[in-house]
């Protein structure tokens, strides 16, 4: 619950659920960077400072969930350094990206399944929003 309670924490103080918006009213820079293909971004702080790189050559829908999930290493882990290696899959089993991962489905997805979508699957559910069907069964999937 720790994380879905930051989550709320942050769309009450900065009210919205962007987190370009979000990244934007904390100072936190956005940079993009050409990163090799399996790198889709990773957080940075140095100095007193907090960056989240993206990848410039992945699609600005894919931008917005590694955004999503970078902010939570942002929020939730500030000191710690990483990058978001993926290939083809949120699945992870470091607590950290995992915790990321759970930030950005709690971000990224409304706090319940509409009524209209009950019938819908995973994968479906995903499409809707433009998310990795994992973060919509880590939000709802239980």
């Amino acid at each position: 619950m720790y994380v879905a309670e930051q989550v709320q924490k942050l769309i009450k103080q900065y009210k919205t659920k962007d987190p370009f918006s979000i990244c934007e009213q904390k100072n936190i820079a956005i940079i993009y960077d050409d990163l090799e293909l399996d790198v889709r971004g990773f957080y940075q702080y140095y100095k007193r400072k907090s960056m989240i790189h993206l990848n410039q050559n992945i699609s600005p829908e894919e931008q917005r969930i590694v955004l999503a999930h970078e902010l939570g290493h942002a929020v939730m882990h500030k000191d710690y350094n990483c990058i978001f290696l993926s290939r083809h899959t949120y699945m992870t089993k470091n607590i950290y990206e995992h915790q990321a991962n759970l930030f950005a489905a709690e971000l990224l997805l409304p706090d319940a399944v509409p009524v209209d979508f009950y019938n819908m699957s995973y994968q479906q559910l995903a499409a809707l929003y433009h998310v990795p069907a994992v973060f919509v069964e880590m939000k709802w999937g239980k």
